[in-house]
């Protein structure tokens, strides 16, 4: 009964088992005041990323919109192959008809020329036989009338 008032107390808390619970409700504080930390230290981290939330949530329609977008280009840039690929037919078409057209003309054109060519070697030759017969005429004409004097 002498001891110091704490002392005491310790005495018949320890005597009535009174400790046993003392010592399980700093325990049961201390888990509670950890699970409070980490419940900080959560809702921090859900803070940090739920701002990030937003610009990634831009980011990630921004993806979608650019798929998208390259998708319809890729079909576009196909069809206008797929245009200027028929269209170049139409063209390689149309100038195999014209160079068959001029094919033709230059075929017919050659036959022409050879044709007057030849008509020009035999007026020709018909003026030489003719040149000569009037060579021959004049000479003998000439013989004749200094023949006649």
């Amino acid at each position: 009964m002498n001891a110091k008032p704490e002392d005491r107390r310790s005495i018949f808390e320890e005597a009535t088992g009174i400790v046993v619970f003392k010592d399980r409700k700093a325990d049961a504080e201390r888990k509670l005041n950890a699970a409070k930390d980490n419940l900080f230290i959560h809702a921090q981290r859900m803070q940090e990323v739920e701002r990030q939330l937003n610009p990634l949530k831009r980011a990630a329609e921004n993806a979608i919109k650019y798929r998208e977008l390259y998708s319809e280009l890729r079909r576009h840039e196909t069809n206008l192959y797929i245009v200027r690929h028929d269209g170049a037919e139409g063209e390689k078409q149309k100038i195999n008809e014209k160079k068959a057209k001029i094919d033709e003309r230059i075929e017919f054109l050659t036959v022409r020329m050879e044709e007057l060519l030849n008509e020009y070697h035999d007026c020709r030759k018909r003026v030489d036989e003719t040149d000569t017969e009037l060579q021959d005429n004049t000479s003998s004409a000439r013989t004749r009338a200094t023949s006649c004097s």
